[in-house]
């Protein structure tokens, strides 16, 4: 789900989500990775440990090794099937449903 409260617009996404771990596809991407996000990934403390104070993330215990910051690596690949789109506006309201199949597109508007 995305919210714009500039343009007041909800768009909320349903689909099938992929992970991708140590594969072809992760690996791809991982050599798209920058240096920084490739430092981040060395990191050897779990996701979200609490720290004692603020601290720059390359202060960090690290590794070094390439294959295990690949390690703590992943992609989310995700494929749109439907989206739900919300328009509050100042006066009005307006909702439309799109759908993606192997046919092809379609769209329709819908009560808000």
């Amino acid at each position: 789900m995305f919210w714009d409260p500039g343009d007041a617009i909800e768009a909320r996404f349903s689909g099938v989500a992929s992970i991708h771990c140590c594969d072809d596809i992760a690996k791809a991407a991982w050599q798209a990775v920058s240096p920084l996000r490739r430092m981040a990934s060395g990191i050897t403390l779990p996701p979200a440990a609490a720290l004692a104070v603020s601290e720059r993330f390359d202060a960090l215990a690290a590794s070094n090794d390439d294959e295990v910051a690949f390690g703590h690596f992943a992609v989310v690949h995700i494929t749109a099937g439907a989206l739900d789109w919300l328009w509050l506006g100042p006066g009005d309201m307006r909702r439309a449903i799109v759908r993606w199949t192997d046919a092809g597109c379609s769209a329709t508007w819908v009560v808000p």
